[in-house]
C-alpha cells in the first residue's frame, strides 16, 4: 500500500505542474500524457494507469487484463473516425482532475506480465534494470510497443532482459493482431 501511495501523490503532483504550465498557453499548444507506472516491492506489483495504457497478467493458464485503457472506445458503440477511439479521456496536464486506475497484484514464480506502452521512457528507474529484477524472480516480462512513435528499442531490450518477446503494433489493427499471436503461445489460456 506504502508504494501505490507514493505512486499516486508523485502522480498527481506532476499532474498539477504541467496543468498549471498548460493553463498560461493557448489549447493548441497544450500537452498530455499517459502513463503507465509499476513498482515492484517483494512479491507485490503496484500498477497505476492514466489514459490509453493497459496492463495484463497471466497466471496458470489465465490471462486477467489488470488495468483498462481509458479511451473513447468504452463510452459510447457509436461510429468513430477509427482515429478517436484510442485517444485517451484523462491525461496527464490537459484536465483539471486526474483520473487513474491502481490496481495491486500478488507475484508468483512463473508469472507473467504485459504492458502496453509506445515506450518512450521520460524519467524513473531503468525499466532494463527492473526487467532483470523480475526475471531473477521468474517472472517473465512481455512488451508491446503501441503507436508508429513507439521506443521499440527500448521495449525489446525490456523484454529481452524479462526473458520475454517484445510485439510491435503500430495501429489497432496490428494490435488485435498480437494479442492473437501472444494468446497462441500461452498453454490452454482462459480470459476475463
Amino acid at each position: 500500500l506504502l508504494e501505490g501511495n507514493a505512486i499516486l501523490n508523485s502522480m498527481m503532483n506532476a499532474h498539477q505542474n504541467l496543468f498549471r504550465s498548460n493553463a498560461q498557453k493557448p489549447i493548441n499548444q497544450r500537452a498530455g500524457a499517459s502513463a503507465l507506472v509499476a513498482v515492484k516491492s517483494d512479491s507485490l506489483l503496484v500498477l497505476v494507469g492514466v489514459g490509453n495504457c493497459c496492463a495484463y497478467h497471466f497466471r496458470k493458464g489465465k490471462l486477467a487484463k489488470v488495468l483498462v485503457e481509458d479511451t473513447f472506445q468504452y463510452l459510447s458503440k457509436d461510429q468513430f473516425d477509427s482515429r478517436f477511439l484510442t485517444s485517451p479521456m484523462n491525461a496527464f496536464g490537459m484536465y483539471p482532475e486526474l483520473g487513474h486506475q491502481l490496481k495491486e497484484v500478488r507475484l508468483a514464480e512463473g508469472d507473467k506480465i504485459i504492458l502496453l506502452t509506445d515506450g518512450i521512457k521520460t524519467q524513473g528507474d531503468d525499466p532494463v534494470e527492473l526487467a532483470n529484477l523480475a526475471r531473477q524472480m521468474n517472472i517473465r516480462i512481455h512488451t508491446i510497443a503501441f503507436s508508429d512513435q513507439a521506443d521499440v528499442q527500448l521495449m525489446t531490450q525490456v523484454s529481452q532482459a524479462g526473458g520475454g518477446q517484445c510485439y510491435v503494433a503500430p495501429d489497432a489493427e496490428s494490435l488485435t493482431k498480437t494479442f492473437r499471436t501472444i494468446a497462441a503461445t500461452l498453454p490452454n489460456m482462459l480470459t476475463e
